[in-house]
């Protein structure tokens, strides 16, 4: 399973206590949650393999973890604080099972203190922000760029953007409906005049922001967002997450509402307290 992982400084000891743990974790878990736990698992062992002298697991240091949990993405960019925590829970679920196999005694993570997830909320872009990815997708080669674009200020998220068909689409209403998630209702998104224009400018309908299925399909997904966030040069700001596209369309909703419940609806929250902080609107004092 580690392919990647064949550094002579390992050595055989860590590769193999890695590969035992990953099997048992593979066990007893739902599909979704070891398509998004064993890859983290497999790039800690990577992670190891590039920065770490350690030969075992006992000898995996704080301070490995710590450099692993605040490591750049594939995009050169810093972990954003979700991405640590998940990082975090990986390299702890790896060291759970090992203890349960006798590969180690402790857990490097266990002194390890972040900051709460909700202490950084994604901010609405600005429509400055907004114009400048809709030039970056809109310029981009592959059509799948400006679908993901054009579904994101819908208020799709990235847990969503890869299970939205071409059925889905109306393009008569303007409109889309969206699959909802763990965290999200279903809803009907309205596409933008600009996200219309793009997912009627096209001659292929095979597919939309993803090929395939599962794991593969929401990476492209998610990655397809983050990529034109990238380019447009508005990942690295202040605030600024994939959630900050769907921001502005609640944003867009109050502007033109004044109405918080509208903002929840068509952002697919319950709370209205979760629609106001999204949108950075202080409602219980205005």
């Amino acid at each position: 399973m580690l392919r990647d992982v064949s550094d002579r400084r390992l050595g055989s000891e860590l590769t193999g206590e890695i590969e035992r743990c990953l099997d048992a974790l593979s066990v007893g878990r739902s599909t979704a949650s070891s398509e998004l736990l064993l890859p983290m698992v497999e790039r800690f062992a990577a992670f190891l393999v590039a920065t770490s002298c350690a030969s075992s697991l006992r000898e995996v240091s704080p301070s490995d973890c710590v450099r692993f949990l605040c490591s750049r993405t594939s995009f050169g960019l810093p972990a954003k604080l979700s991405t640590v925590h998940n990082r975090r829970n990986a390299v702890r679920a790896l060291y759970t099972v090992a203890r349960s196999l006798g590969l180690a005694d402790g857990d490097p993570t266990l002194d390890v203190r972040l900051a709460a997830k909700d202490a950084v909320v994604a901010r609405p872009l600005t429509d400055a922000e907004v114009n400048s990815a809709r030039a970056v997708s809109a310029g981009w080669g592959s059509l799948r760029y400006r679908f993901v674009w054009a579904l994101a200020e819908t208020t799709a998220r990235g847990s969503e953007l890869a299970r939205v068909a071409w059925s889905d689409v109306d393009l008569v209403s303007g409109t889309v409906s969206l699959p909802g998630s763990s965290r999200v209702r279903a809803r009907v998104g309205p596409f933008t005049e600009w996200g219309l224009h793009m997912m009627r400018d096209h001659g292929d309908r095979t597919g939309l922001v993803a090929v395939g299925d599962g794991s593969s399909a929401r990476v492209q997904a998610a990655s397809g967002l983050s990529q034109v966030l990238f380019r447009a040069g508005i990942a690295g700001r202040s605030g600024v997450r994939p959630g900050s596209v769907a921001a502005w369309a609640g944003r867009r909703v109050l502007d033109e509402t004044g109405d918080i419940s509208a903002v929840a609806r068509v952002l697919g929250v319950s709370s209205l307290d979760v629609a106001a902080r999204m949108v950075g609107w202080q409602w219980q004092t205005s």
